[in-house]
């Protein structure tokens, strides 16, 4: 009797180590799989989507044609945003969070400089009409615009 308990829970060790093994095996699988999902449109070798602007899905011709256009007229596209998480000045001087990546970005892709800089909201709105801010990341359409 006592060999047959003994029998029985080697099988439900060895049951539960084979569970385990199989279950870290899918998972382990599962992740090499969601790094191997970029597809020929994508750069393996940069942390981005994306990184040149003929690779992204659905571009035209003319797409392409006004991006050279824009950057013979300017040297540095200006991206606003309000001051706070989004965009901020770090310890060294420079600015920093999703704004500046998102830039730093939209520059690699483009290759036209975009400078992120911290405005207040009525300044946002002034230089989008008067053609100082290019591009901001807080505005949303209404009627007016």
């Amino acid at each position: 009797m006592e060999n047959l308990k003994k029998g029985k829970r080697r099988s439900r060790v060895i049951a539960m180590i084979l569970s385990a093994t199989a279950a870290a095996a899918v998972i382990l699988l599962s992740v090499l799989e969601m790094g191997s999902g970029l597809d020929e449109h994508q750069n393996k070798g940069s942390p981005y989507a994306f990184t040149r602007l003929q690779d992204i899905p659905g571009i035209t011709k003319a797409d392409i044609a006004a991006v050279e256009a824009i950057r013979g007229q300017f040297d540095t596209l200006i991206f606003a945003n309000m001051e706070g998480t989004e965009l901020f000045v770090n310890k060294n001087g420079q600015p920093d969070g999703f704004i500046a990546l998102f830039s730093e970005w939209l520059a690699d892709v483009f290759k036209i400089p975009f400078k992120p800089v911290a405005y207040d909201w009525d300044d946002v709105l002034k230089g989008l009409k008067d053609g100082s801010i290019h591009f901001a990341g807080e505005l949303t359409p209404n009627e007016e615009r």
